[in-house]
């Protein structure tokens, strides 16, 4: 039997409705560090693991399915 090395996420991208209400929130909830980078991006860090909330253009589609937010 082969054994897989143990795999861990370093980057992740969330596409979001409201990037002031996902900075807030996960801000707070997790201690992420927030970097904008102009209205559309914004990137995250804990220190080891990065990642970025998009925007999404025209915010959220009614009706359609959840997203992070």
């Amino acid at each position: 039997m082969t054994v897989l090395p143990a795999v861990r996420i370093d980057y992740v991208e969330l596409a979001v409705a409201d990037t002031a209400r996902s900075k807030a929130f996960h801000g707070r909830a997790f201690g992420w560090t927030i970097t904008d980078f102009g209205p559309g991006y914004t990137e995250f860090t804990d220190g080891r693991m990065n990642g970025g909330f998009n925007a999404l253009e025209g915010g959220a589609v009614p009706g359609g399915p959840r997203r992070w937010s």
